[in-house]
């Protein structure tokens, strides 16, 4: 009996927790950039990435395009 009391206030402590978690939790907001590149891709792709820039896709099937996102801010 002791038992069954302790998960079910360990259970409700869980749930009531992570309401509270969850309620403060907002979905990441995105911006996104579609590129055309020619060149020296991979300098470009590269302060891309310390702009905070992520490559998500590179479709080379007709021109080289590359598309990006990263955290709005």
């Amino acid at each position: 009996m002791k038992n069954r009391t302790l998960v079910i206030v360990v259970a409700f402590v869980v749930l009531v927790v992570g309401g509270w978690t969850l309620q403060g939790a907002r979905p990441q907001q995105w911006e996104y950039r579609v590129m055309v590149l020619d060149g020296d891709k991979q300098a470009l792709l590269n302060r891309l990435g310390q702009q905070g820039w992520e490559l998500v896709l590179a479709d080379r099937s007709v021109v080289h395009e590359f598309y990006l996102k990263r955290p709005k801010s």
